[in-house]
């Protein structure tokens, strides 16, 4: 078993870079089998019978496999963009939740843990749509999601001033700063 999972550590992105596959991990387990084609998800996962992960609303999540007596898989494992964006994306909340973790724990008490990942998505999801991007105005909107509730966006003041940051006439930072001033 120990060399059928090592197969499994390598993986290869669409542009040719070389990656350690953290399929062991439980954040990413799920993500990882909803993303795989249905070509590649059996061989990958045909190490045991099921797998069993707790998922990020802390229940036990099973995820269907078949165990082969012998192994199929043959690494690197291949992702190709849109699987490399599927699993960015899904993963992206964790990110989130280990960086306010590390920073501002308190923060995270306004939440109840396991709806940790869901706020996260829905929270990203939301600064997507005001075409906030880049992982510093992300967290920044968090932030605010955090401290001024899950809707806040949908606000006066934020509400307006948000419509500008869509249209590309102001910047999060920018709105901020005149929200504050």
């Amino acid at each position: 078993m120990a060399t059928r999972l090592t197969r499994r550590m390598d993986v290869k992105l669409q542009d040719d870079v070389d990656c350690v596959n953290r399929f062991f991990d439980a954040r990413i387990t799920p993500h990882l089998h909803a993303c795989l084609s249905d070509e590649q998800r059996p061989p990958f996962f045909s190490v045991a019978e099921q797998w069993l992960v707790v998922g990020h609303d802390y229940e036990w999540l099973s995820l269907p496999s078949h165990c082969a007596d012998e192994d199929l898989f043959s690494g690197p494992l291949t992702l190709n963009a849109k699987q490399e964006a599927y699993l960015i994306d899904h993963c992206y909340p964790y990110a989130l939740m280990e960086h306010f973790e590390r920073t501002d724990p308190e923060l995270l008490d306004n939440v109840e843990p396991k709806r940790h990942y869901k706020f996260f998505q829905k929270a990203i999801e939301a600064a997507e749509r005001y075409n906030i991007e880049g992982a510093s105005d992300i967290t920044l909107f968090c932030t605010m999601s955090l401290t001024r509730g899950a809707g806040f966006h949908k606000e006066a003041p934020w509400a307006e001033k948000l419509e500008a940051v869509q249209a590309g006439t102001a910047t999060l930072q920018q709105i901020l700063k005149s929200i504050h001033d």
